[in-house]
């Protein structure tokens, strides 16, 4: 399978490695940090607040299902199948 039959209605589909800040409670513990976490889907849309990613489709419809990730917790997005 190639990097294009993995796109739809020509959106790429990039992995995403941020911090899940809804993981990190100081109040519980004081040495605790955010947990790293990786999705993977289609790049609906990016901006400077956030990035959108959709995991679930129906053939040539709108993404129903997905994830707003803040830019401030982005740590990485890639194309799958360009890993570095």
């Amino acid at each position: 399978m190639t990097l294009e039959t993995l796109k739809t209605n020509g959106k790429k589909l990039v992995e995403i490695t941020f911090d899940d800040i809804l993981e990190y409670d100081r109040n519980h513990c004081k040495d605790m940090t955010p947990v790293e976490c990786k999705a993977i889907g289609w790049l609906e849309e990016q901006n400077s607040s956030f990035v959108r990613i959709a995991w679930l489709k129906e053939t040539n419809e709108e993404p129903y299902v997905g994830l707003a990730i803040p830019q401030g917790c982005v740590k990485l997005i890639q194309e799958v199948g360009h890993h570095e």
